[in-house]
């Protein structure tokens, strides 16, 4: 009598709505949104540590080029270890190389520059960039630099800018060459990777956000 008694009551309360296509369209573009955004917060991040820096830590034989390779590589997984990254591991990396393009043309590095430094790890334009990074950052906070260019004007996802990385003007993306063969990351290369992510993450600069996303949403 209990059990039947039981599924009355239970037939009886009103059912959760089942969701919608709508719905299931929402939650995936903020699910893109967010791993768009956080892609962006740790390529601007990156490339902050990697112009402060300079070739004052390099290991013998390593270049600001292959430095940059490096953190980026560590982008994608910063326990890689003499082994080809995996193909969900390139493709974040396409993508955080679309997105450094955007970061480092906004900063006003050339396209010429941009390209041999990011499809072939060229040390001159490596040079040339990071020498106008340092320049052009010491004007500004880092972390309004960061969410300068992750976010956009209210602190909300900026999504639609940035799936601009995979199409352009109708053309192929801009970084068009991957990384091949077994890779690994130096001791100083996981440190800066380390010291950027503390960059792109401290409790302030999340704070920050959280109440820049809470005004947005009061508008």
């Amino acid at each position: 009598m209990y059990e039947l008694t039981s599924l009355i009551r239970n037939l009886a309360k009103p059912k959760a709505p089942t969701p919608t296509l709508d719905d299931v369209t929402v939650i995936d573009e903020d699910a893109q949104n967010y791993a768009l955004t956080n892609i962006a917060i740790n390529v601007a991040a990156a490339l902050q540590e990697w112009a402060d820096a300079g070739d004052s830590d390099l290991d013998d034989g390593e270049t600001l080029a292959t430095r940059l390779l490096g953190l980026f590589i560590g982008l994608s997984n910063p326990d890689v270890d003499d082994e080809e990254l995996t193909g969900d591991e390139q493709e974040t990396m396409d993508l955080a190389l679309e997105s450094a393009w955007d970061y480092l043309t906004d900063k006003g590095v050339s396209e010429d520059d941009a390209s041999a430094l990011l499809n072939d790890w060229d040390n001159d334009a490596a040079v040339r960039i990071r020498d106008l990074l340092a320049a052009t950052l010491t004007e500004v906070d880092p972390v309004e630099d960061i969410d300068g260019f992750a976010f956009d004007g209210a602190g909300t996802f900026d999504a639609v800018y940035r799936m601009k990385t995979a199409i352009r003007d109708g053309k192929k993306v801009r970084v068009n060459k991957r990384v091949s063969g077994k890779v690994k990351l130096t001791a100083k290369q996981k440190l800066a990777l380390r010291k950027a992510s503390k960059k792109a993450h401290t409790a302030a600069a999340t704070m920050k956000r959280v109440k820049s996303q809470r005004k947005s949403a009061a508008l």
